[in-house]
């Protein structure tokens, strides 16, 4: 199996800068949407880091910021990437 593509600690980068954000919307849809948007917009400027599951997103951010990762995915409304994005 290939290594996965994810940078944990740039993902985790872009994910400090979401958690505010995804945090003031106050809604799981809301976050849900404005993650999808803004993570596509991550991966684009990042094509080397192109996930090939969402799960590459769970490996990467429970290794490198694992209670981040926990508190990004529970303001989507779920208990992972994998289940927010399915």
């Amino acid at each position: 199996m290939d290594a996965n593509p994810v940078d944990g600690k740039a993902f985790c980068a872009f994910l400090t800068e979401e958690e505010p954000k995804l945090k003031s919307i106050g809604s799981p849809v809301g976050a849900q949407a404005a993650l999808t948007v803004d993570l596509a917009g991550w991966v684009e400027k990042h094509p080397e880091q192109k996930p090939r599951t969402a799960s590459d997103l769970d490996d990467a951010s429970q290794q490198s910021c694992p209670e981040l990762r926990s508190s990004i995915v529970a303001a989507a409304g779920y208990s992972s990437f994998q289940k927010t994005f399915g």
